[in-house]
């Protein structure tokens, strides 16, 4: 769950999320929640280009020698483009590609090949109506 403050052109952002599968018995990190913020850049028609801090990737492993699962999470910067577009009144979507800063969490484990990131977001926007004095 997130959100986004815009005023003209620029935006900050932040996110709140938490891992939804049951957590086997493990060592390492415990917290289900993590966190994203960033800044965008509205350049026109909708298209942006923003910077991102956040969790990049999680991944949960049985040790070898313990037999013991364990979880880590890594952090990092997301660097996106994307395009943000109303639907209806105040329903917007916005679809995104990007890169991270670890290149290690940009290519595929099983191919080595680069891969970027996509997202895409269904959100509502609050406006605040403008009165009308006779």
């Amino acid at each position: 769950m997130g959100t986004e403050i815009r005023y003209k052109m620029l935006s900050i952002n932040a996110a709140i999320g938490s891992w939804t599968a049951k957590f086997p018995s493990h060592k390492g990190i415990q917290s289900r929640f993590d966190y994203d913020f960033g800044l965008k850049y509205y350049i026109k028609y909708g298209l942006f280009a923003g910077v991102n801090y956040g969790i990049i990737d999680e991944v949960m492993y049985m040790e070898p020698v313990q037999g013991v699962w364990h979880f880590e999470k890594t952090h990092g910067y997301s660097f996106t483009i994307g395009y943000r577009r109303n639907i209806n009144k105040n329903i917007f979507g916005m679809l995104y590609t990007g890169l991270t800063s670890n290149k290690d969490k940009n290519r595929l484990a099983f191919d080595n090949s680069l891969t970027p990131r996509i997202g895409l977001i269904i959100g509502y926007e609050f406006k605040k109506e403008d009165k009308i004095t006779e």
